[in-house]
């Protein structure tokens, strides 16, 4: 993590949050997210997991573009 990042992030202990600007992060244990994928069936495992990484690549990326840009 970069320190410009770290330097970014405010953490809001009375409302549960944790911001860079308007982006709000979700913190979850490794264990319980990887648990769903080991529970589930294939080919549902691998449709889960293609479902989760949509979102996550689209909605990285257009956060992320405008403050590389600034460098």
């Amino acid at each position: 993590m970069s320190a410009d990042f770290r330097r970014r992030l405010t953490f809001d202990l009375a409302r549960g949050e944790l911001r860079d600007g308007d982006t709000r992060y979700l913190i979850l244990r490794e264990d319980s997210l990887m648990g769903l994928f080991k529970r589930l069936p294939q080919p549902a495992r691998t449709d889960a997991f293609k479902a989760f990484a949509a979102p996550v690549t689209g909605h990285g990326a257009r956060l992320s573009t405008p403050r590389l840009r600034k460098r």
